[in-house]
């Protein structure tokens, strides 16, 4: 695996898949990427192999890209301040209603 070809309407555009080769074969293996902390400023490989999530890059393609407002702060995601986790509920996406909670909380 390596590079691959963009489509034909973006000549001279190539994307480089090794890393996620990598990954993948890693996930295959068995290996799993927990998040353990938060990072506030990093691209999203290196953040996915530090095993965090950051604060400034998230891009959500259904409520656009200024809709996450973090409450997250850098650190441990298993901070508590009043009463909650350094992490974003994810059943805030998914059924809100049935697990009282709400988007982005």
């Amino acid at each position: 695996m390596g590079i691959l070809p963009a489509p034909n309407e973006h000549p001279g555009t190539e994307f480089d898949i090794t890393i996620i080769s990598r990954t993948y074969g890693k996930i295959q293996a068995g290996n799993t990427f927990p998040v353990q902390r938060i990072i506030p400023a990093m691209n999203d490989y290196e953040v996915f192999e530090a095993q965090a999530s950051n604060t400034t890059h998230h891009y959500d393609p259904l409520l656009g890209p200024t809709s996450f407002l973090p409450l997250v702060h850098e650190g441990s995601v298993f901070d508590i301040q009043n009463g909650y986790y350094n992490m974003t509920d994810p059943t805030g996406y998914v059924f809100p209603k049935q697990n009282n909670s709400k988007l982005f909380s």
